[in-house]
C-alpha cells in the first residue's frame, strides 16, 4: 500500500508540472474591433511552421511542437472599421490570416455572422487564397441602417467589422446611348436638363431653338457611355439625344422625362429611334411599255393601212387614183372585175387584188411601174421613196416597245391604306436609230412632250406603303402597293407623236412635215402619174387623170391621219391591271431614300402587268407583255 501511494503521487506532481505550461486565458491582446488584428495560443496545436526557421533561433522548425513553442493566427480586417457604405452598393470585405511566423496560412475557413441592418452578405463562409487573403461581399440595401460584420477563424480572435449603410449625399448618372437606327448614325448630341423643374419631352419636341441645357455631351460611335458625377439628390433630369446623318440632319433621337436623382449611380439608357420617312412628293418615272406583237383593235388594223402604204406609196396613190377615175369619169373600168361570173364587171378590185393578179390588171401594174421608175431615178426624190419604203419595219417596232414619262403624285390620307396616288402619263420616249451614227443611244432616243395628248385624265388609287428588304446597297426602300386601277391610254396620240414628230420629218427631210400627205407629196408628182396613165389608154387626158391623182393622194392621206384623230378623241383602250409572273394586278412600285434624309426622292422597279380593254367592245381585250421601270 505504501509504494502504491508514492506512485500516485510520482503520477499527480507529472501532471501538475504539464499544466504549468497552459495559458487559462485563450485570448491575448486586444479586441479587434479597435485594431483590427486578433492573436491565439496554443500548445496544444500541431506545429504549422514545421519546416520553417524557428522564430527564437532561426533554426528550421522540425515540426515537433517545440518545447516552450507557442502557435498563434492573427486575422486582419484588410480596411477600417466603422466605414460608411451607399444603398443600393456592392462592397467587398477582405480580412487576412496568418500564423506566428507572420506568413500566409492558405486554404482556411473564415466564417461570417451579421447583425444589424441595411444590407446582407453573399456567403457565411469564405477559404483563404495563397496570400491568406479571404473576401466576403456585402450588398447593400435601400434603408439605412448599421450593421456588424464578425469574421472567425481557427486559433484567431473574431475581427468584429462596423458598416454604416446610408444614401450617397450625391448623384452620378450613368449615361449609355446606342442606336436602333438603319441609317447610319455619323454623330450624336445628348442634352441634359437637370434642377428642381425640368422641360418635358413634349415641350422639347416643340421647342425652337431648344433651350439651354444643364450640360450635353456627343459621340461619334456608338454604343457609347459617360459618367456625370456630383449630380443633386433630389433633382429631376429630363434627357434628350439626337443622332445625325451624313447630311449633318438630325434624323433620330429619343428622349427621357422628369428623372428623381437619388443617391449613388443614376442610370440613364437611351437607344436612338429613326424618324418616320416621308413618303408625299412628286415623282418622275421612265416607265418601258412593251405592247408585245399584237396591238388592239382597231390600233391594229390602222397601223397596218399606215405600214402598207409606206411600203407602197406609190402603188396605192396610182391605186386610188384609177378608183376615182372608175367611179367618176363613166368611161373607165381599170379595177373593175366580174364578182359573180355573170359577164358584167360589177366589183371594184382591192389594192391587194391589183398588186398581186398582174396579168389582170395590166394598166395599174404598168402604170405604177412607170411612176417608180421615174421617182427611183430621181435625184432628189429617190433618196426619200427609199428611206419611206424601207422604214415600216422601224414604225412597227417603235410604235409597240416605247417608254413613257409618267409622274406619280403621292399624298397622305386619313383612310387606310394611308396613301392616295395620281398616276399621269405625260411624255414619250421613242428609240428611232435612223439617222443618227451606229452605236449612238443618246441620238437615237427620242423624247416627245406629249402635255395632256397621252392620258386625259389622271388615275387615282389609295396604296399602302411598307418598308422593304433593302436591295443593292439601299437601305432605305420602301414598297408601295397600289390598289388595282386602270390607266386610260390615248394609243392613238402615241402613234401620232412618232409619225408627227419623228417619222415624218426624217422621211421627207423637212422638220415642218407632220402628215402622211406631206410624205406622198414629197415623192409623187400626180402630172407623172396622169401623164403614165393617159399613155396607157385611148381615152382621157393626162391632165384628166392627174386630177383623180390629186385627189386619191389626199385620200390615202387621209384614210390613216383621220382614223388616228377618230381613235385618239374617242374609245381610248383602257390598260387594267392582272396577275403575272408573282406580281399582282395591283402592281409594285419601290420608293427609296438614296440619300437618308428620310424623303424618298426614287422610284424603282415599277411594274405591272396589264391588258388592254375596250370600252366598246370588250371582246376586243388582250394581254399585254407588260409595263415596267426601265
Amino acid at each position: 500500500m505504501h509504494m502504491n501511494r508514492s506512485l500516485v503521487w510520482i503520477l499527480a506532481l507529472g501532471i501538475a508540472s504539464a499544466c504549468d505550461r497552459c495559458s487559462p486565458d485563450p485570448i491575448d491582446g486586444e479586441d479587434a474591433g479597435g485594431s483590427g488584428t486578433s492573436t491565439f495560443r496554443d500548445a496544444a496545436v500541431a506545429d504549422e511552421d514545421a519546416g520553417q526557421p524557428d522564430a527564437s533561433t532561426g533554426a528550421p522548425d522540425g515540426g515537433t511542437g517545440d518545447a516552450g513553442a507557442q502557435q498563434t493566427r492573427t486575422l486582419t480586417f484588410n480596411g477600417t472599421s466603422p466605414a460608411n457604405v451607399y444603398f443600393s452598393t456592392i462592397t467587398n470585405l477582405a480580412f487576412t490570416l496568418r500564423n506566428s511566423a507572420n506568413q500566409a496560412v492558405s486554404g482556411a475557413a473564415i466564417r461570417f455572422t451579421q447583425t444589424g441592418t441595411g444590407g446582407a452578405l453573399n456567403v457565411a463562409m469564405v477559404t483563404t487564397d495563397a496570400l491568406g487573403v479571404g473576401v466576403v461581399t456585402f450588398n447593400a440595401g435601400t434603408t439605412a441602417g448599421q450593421m456588424t460584420i464578425t469574421a472567425a477563424a481557427d486559433f484567431a480572435v473574431n475581427v468584429p467589422v462596423v458598416l454604416n449603410v446610408m444614401q450617397d449625399p450625391t448623384s452620378t448618372i450613368q449615361f449609355t446611348l446606342n442606336s436602333s437606327a438603319i441609317i447610319p448614325v455619323v454623330r450624336t448630341e445628348t442634352l441634359f436638363f437637370t434642377g428642381a423643374s425640368v422641360p418635358t419631352c413634349a415641350s422639347l419636341a416643340t421647342a425652337s431653338p431648344l433651350p439651354t441645357a444643364t450640360f450635353n455631351t456627343t459621340f461619334t460611335t456608338l454604343p457609347a457611355a459617360q459618367t456625370f458625377a456630383g449630380q443633386t439628390v433630389g433633382h429631376r433630369v429630363t434627357a434628350i439625344s439626337f443622332g445625325y446623318n451624313a447630311l449633318d440632319q438630325k434624323f433620330a433621337r429619343v428622349c427621357t422625362e422628369n428623372l428623381t436623382l437619388t443617391g449613388g449611380v443614376q442610370p440613364v439608357v437611351h437607344t436612338l429611334v429613326q424618324d418616320p420617312t416621308a413618303f408625299a412628293g412628286s415623282y418622275d418615272v421612265l416607265l418601258n411599255v412593251d405592247l408585245g406583237q399584237a396591238l388592239p383593235e382597231p390600233y391594229e388594223t390602222t397601223v397596218g393601212t399606215l405600214l402598207d402604204i409606206l411600203s407602197d406609196p406609190v402603188g396605192y396613190v396610182v391605186y386610188e387614183a384609177m378608183r376615182l377615175a372608175n367611179a367618176n369619169s363613166g368611161f373607165t373600168n381599170f379595177l373593175l372585175y366580174d364578182s359573180d361570173n355573170n359577164g358584167s364587171d360589177d366589183a371594184v378590185a382591192t389594192y391587194q387584188m391589183a398588186i398581186t393578179e398582174t396579168g389582170v390588171y395590166m394598166v395599174f401594174n404598168s402604170v405604177r411601174g412607170q411612176v417608180v421608175d421615174l421617182v427611183e431615178n430621181n435625184a432628189t426624190v429617190g433618196p426619200i421613196y427609199t428611206r419611206v419604203t424601207t422604214v415600216t419595219g422601224d414604225i412597227s417596232t417603235a410604235v409597240r416597245e416605247f417608254e413613257i414619262g409618267a409622274n406619280y403624285t403621292v399624298t397622305t390620307q386619313a383612310e387606310a391604306p394611308g396613301y392616295h396616288v395620281a398616276e399621269t402619263w405625260n411624255d414619250v420616249i421613242f428609240t428611232w436609230h435612223r439617222g443618227c451614227p451606229t452605236g449612238d443611244e443618246g441620238c437615237a432616243r427620242r423624247l416627245i412632250d406629249g402635255g395632256m395628248r397621252l392620258s386625259p385624265v389622271a388615275s387615282m388609287y389609295a396604296a399602302g406603303i411598307a418598308r422593304s428588304t433593302p436591295l443593292m446597297g439601299e437601305t432605305e426602300r420602301f414598297q408601295l402597293s397600289p390598289q388595282n386601277h386602270v390607266v386610260v391610254l390615248r394609243y392613238g396620240a402615241v402613234i401620232q407623236l412618232l409619225l408627227e414628230e419623228i417619222v415624218y420629218p426624217e422621211l421627207t427631210g423637212d422638220p415642218s412635215a407632220n402628215a402622211l400627205l406631206d410624205v406622198l407629196e414629197s415623192i409623187i408628182d400626180c402630172n407623172d402619174v396622169g401623164t403614165a396613165i393617159a399613155n396607157s389608154v385611148p381615152l382621157g387626158s393626162a391632165s384628166f387623170y392627174a386630177g383623180y391623182c390629186t385627189q386619191g393622194l389626199g385620200a390615202v392621206a387621209n384614210r390613216v391621219d383621220m382614223a388616228l384623230i377618230e381613235l385618239t378623241l374617242s374609245g381610248n383602250p383602257e390598260l387594267v391591271g392582272k396577275d403575272a409572273s408573282g406580281v399582282t394586278a395591283d402592281g409594285q412600285l419601290f420608293l427609296v431614300d438614296a440619300d437618308h434624309d428620310l424623303q424618298t426622292e426614287l422610284v424603282r422597279d415599277v411594274e405591272q402587268h396589264v391588258r388592254w380593254t375596250d370600252p366598246n367592245d370588250p371582246s376586243l381585250s388582250q394581254d399585254v407583255a407588260a409595263v415596267r421601270v426601265r
